[in-house]
Formats: structure tokens, C-alpha cells, sequence
């Protein structure tokens, strides 16, 4: 049974009001925000219960009637895969699985785990026997045995239909046979309906998260971005693969470097830009900013012109560049940088490496090239209001652009289709292990040393078969 048993679909709208938080063939790091937010809830409950002056979950319930104190039950199908490798996110897994594994029953958090086989795990070498010693219940499936302690072979020669179930940690003496019961699609769904029927009127639907879907702006389910009245302006550029979905944002200000990047040849690049625009222009109120929109690549043509129509309707000023007056715009802005206070000026480069050999160029009447324009409303942009995001498809052209000393100008980036070790050389780890996925990006926040995984906002429809 697949956990879509669980969430409302086209197919059939209800949902098993007891599930909470659902995830449909999601990434080791939903998994992974899972387990963080059960260490959380943990924290939460054992604060409670010392301010209470209670010792366990019973004695808290009785005190605390005030506090929703039910037991949690997590399920990791496929657990495995979560713990595979050796990279930090095997490594906070396990980590976090052997404190919930640990700690977690005495708040009410309990885990079940399952897999087809737990050999070769590598990152539970030396945690294994802290990790599975908690967990005394094991059912074991035809061929299962390598759950069970290591001399008991129960399992190898069970026939389908049946399996082991054994209390005491795996031992033999243990094992008693039962019958895999026979849960047939009509009974599952009757129940399912039943249990929907008499849940709490009201009551919402689990946070989902599927693996394979796509978001985008226009989506009706989309978050609300911030308030017009909210000073702080932010780019919006998908959403964290998380528990909810939060929405994935880089915070803008004046303070030095806050400009974005995205890099990779996907046009979802084009898509981010997009967005952010969108974003933006929903954060100001009608009048109250202004976008330049630098359409340097042919790919983009019709979509930076849509784009430009929908942000004028929105009541802002759009101004569409070509190459040929993009590097004008940018000695405009340098030289006189917008004057009234709450209003926002954006560059949106698409394809800004289209751009590079011409901005190298020395322009007749003006006392220096293009690039370094660039490179200067990089560096004094922010202060004056000014935000440039760009759309580069190759790391090194982007670091070639900013120069030298230019690479502390853009704090935020979003990976899509570029290698880990060339994004390690713009921020500076040089051994970072990122492997680029369809449908997903690697957010960067240089300022606040961070980095998410998301699910960038994508036109509707986009289906990259370049990523």
C-alpha cells in the first residue's frame, strides 16, 4: 500500500484524519525534516514536563489539559535509503534517529521502521546496535532474517503469506509465526472512509508532500507572500522540502551583497527570475517599484515580455532591455540611483552571461566598460534600494563576471543543473556535495550560511528534460 492511501487525491478527496504529515516519494531531506521536527516536539513536551513538575507523558496529560499531547507514530518506509551513504545528511539522520529512538517513547513518539534489508548501511557502522537496540518489536517478512539476530534464521524459509513477529529484539526464542493478514484495496478504502466520517468537523487535511510534483507561482495553493506593509522585501523562489512546504526565500535589505544568482543551463533559470519578479511586485504596493527586465538570450523573448505586461497591470513601471541598451540602464542606475524612500528598483537579467564579452567592451563617450558598471551596482546597489538578479548558465562565466573581488557582491544563490565542485569555487567550499535532480534546487545564503534544499516555482507545464 502506497502512503497516498493516506491524502485526499482527484481520485477520492477524503483522508485518514489521523495522519498529520505525509510524504509521497520524497527526498532524504524531507525525511530528515521529519526527524528534526519529532527532536523539536520532543524538546517541546520535556519542557512541559519539567515546568509541569511531572516524570512522564500520563502525569502530563492529567496536569496539562490545556496542551495537545497525543501519541505520535512516524513511519520510514524505506528506511534506508534516508541513512545511505556517508554525506551529512546520512549523518544528521542518524543522529537524529537515535535520539527519537532513544528518548522518544517516554513523550509519546514512537517509530516504525522498514525496509527490505539493512545491511550495507554504512552510516549506522557504529551506531547500530544504540539505534536497533531500541526497537524490541521486529516482523520479519519471507527472507527477512537479517532483522532478527544474527543466528536466528527463522525468516530464510518462511513461505509468502507469512512472517515472524518477535518481541524480544529478535532473539529465537522469540518467534512466533503468524499469517501477513489479507488487507484487500475495498477493505482499506471502506475504512479509510469510515474513519473520514467521523473525524473532527473542520478538522484540515495532512501537510503533504509529493515528491514528483511541480509548483508554481500562479498555483491558488501558493503561500502569501509578505504584506506591502512589511518593510523587509524578500525573494520568493519556491518551496522548502520540508514538513508544509514553507515557502524558500533570500531576504533583501541594504546590507552589502544582497543580490541573487541562478546558475545553471535549465530554463527553469528563467522561471526563478520569473518569480521573483511576481514576488516582488506583490510586496509593494501599485506604483511603488520598478523592474528592469534584461531579455539578453532569444529562449526568454515572449516570457520577459509577459512578464512585463503583467507587472504594468500590477501598477508598476517594467522597462524590457536588449543587449544593446543593458549596459546603458546600468551606468543610468549607477549614476542616478532612484531617490524616494520605500521604493524598489530590480534588474532581472535573463541570460546575464550572454552579456559578458560586450559589458568587456570600451564604449565610446563613456568613461569606463560596461563590466565594470556591473560590478559597481553590485557593490553599491543594495544601499541605494537597487537588487540585481541574474539567470548565469555557467558558474565560472559568473565568477569571470564578478572579478577578483567581486564575489561577495552576490550572497544568494539558487543550483539547478551545475556541479557541486564548480559551485564549491563561487562559495568557497571547494568540496561540496551537491547532485543536481529534476525538480529541485540547492538555495544558498552566503550572509546567512545556509543551504536548503527546494522545489523551484516553474511555469506551468515545464517539464525540464535538460536538468
Amino acid at each position: 500500500m502506497s502512503f497516498t492511501e493516506f491524502i485526499p487525491t482527484d481520485r477520492d478527496p477524503t483522508w485518514m484524519p489521523h495522519a498529520r504529515a505525509v510524504g509521497v516519494e520524497s527526498d532524504r531531506e524531507y525525511g530528515l525534516a521529519v526527524l528534526t521536527e519529532l527532536v523539536r516536539e520532543m524538546s517541546r513536551r520535556a519542557a512541559a514536563m519539567k515546568q509541569a513538575g511531572v516524570t512522564n507523558l500520563a502525569q502530563l496529560r492529567s496536569t496539562r489539559g490545556d496542551i495537545a499531547l497525543p501519541r505520535i507514530l512516524t513511519v520510514i518506509d524505506e528506511f534506508h535509503v534516508l541513512l545511505q551513504g556517508n554525506d551529512d545528511t546520512a549523518k544528521k539522520a542518524v543522529t537524529l534517529l537515535e535520539e527519537v529512538a532513544r528518548k522518544g517513547r517516554s513523550y509519546g513518539i514512537h517509530l516504525i521502521l522498514a525496509s527490505q534489508s539493512i545491511s550495507g548501511i554504512e552510516a549506522l557502522y557504529t551506531k547500530s546496535t544504540s539505534v536497533f537496540g531500541q526497537f524490541g518489536m521486529r516482523i520479519a517478512l519471507a527472507g527477512g532474517s537479517g532483522i532478527l539476530e544474527p543466528l536466528n534464521q527463522a525468516a530464510d524459509s518462511l513461505p509468502i503469506g507469512q512472517v515472524i513477529l518477535n518481541d524480544a529484539a529478535g532473539v529465537l526464542s522469540a518467534n512466533r509465526r503468524a499469517r501477513f493478514p489479507d488487507a484487500d484495496v475495498q477493505s482499506i478504502h471502506l475504512l479509510r472512509h469510515r474513519m473520514w466520517q467521523l473525524r473532527t468537523p473542520g478538522s484540515p487535511p495532512p501537510a503533504m508532500f509529493i515528491g514528483y510534483a511541480e509548483y508554481t507561482m500562479d498555483d491558488e495553493k501558493s503561500p502569501v507572500v509578505l504584506p506591502s506593509s512589511r518593510r523587509r522585501k524578500s525573494a520568493l523562489v519556491g518551496r522548502k522540502v520540508n514538513i508544509g512546504l514553507a515557502p524558500a526565500t533570500f531576504p533583501l535589505d541594504s546590507s552589502p551583497g544582497k543580490n541573487f544568482a541562478v546558475l545553471g543551463t535549465s530554463l527553469v533559470g528563467a522561471d526563478t527570475l520569473k518569480s521573483i519578479a511576481i514576488g516582488l511586485s506583490r510586496q509593494h504596493d501599485s506604483g511603488s517599484a520598478t523592474f528592469y527586465l534584461a531579455n539578453l538570450v532569444s529562449v526568454t523573448e515572449d516570457e520577459v515580455d509577459e512578464l512585463a505586461d503583467q507587472l504594468r497591470t500590477d501598477g508598476h513601471v517594467a522597462e524590457v532591455l536588449d543587449l544593446s541598451n543593458y549596459q546603458a540602464c546600468l551606468r543610468q542606475l549607477n549614476e542616478s540611483p532612484p531617490a524616494a524612500r520605500g521604493h524598489g528598483s530590480y534588474v532581472l537579467s535573463f541570460g546575464a552571461d550572454a552579456a559578458s564579452s560586450v559589458l568587456k567592451q570600451k564604449i565610446s563617450g563613456s568613461p569606463r566598460p560596461g563590466i565594470e558598471e556591473f560590478r559597481t551596482l553590485l557593490r553599491d546597489g543594495p544601499a541605494k534600494g537597487i537588487h540585481f538578479f541574474g539567470w548565469w548558465r555557467g558558474v565560472r562565466r559568473l565568477i569571470d563576471d564578478l572579478g577578483l573581488y567581486g564575489k561577495e557582491d552576490i550572497s544568494g544563490v539558487l543550483a539547478l543543473n551545475v556541479r557541486g565542485n564548480e559551485l564549491g569555487l563561487l562559495v568557497g567550499q571547494p568540496n561540496l556535495h551537491w547532485v543536481p535532480r529534476h525538480n529541485r534546487a540547492l538555495l544558498i545564503d552566503r550572509q546567512e550560511d545556509t543551504m536548503e534544499l527546494v522545489v523551484p516555482f516553474v511555469t506551468q507545464g515545464r517539464y525540464s528534460e535538460d536538468f
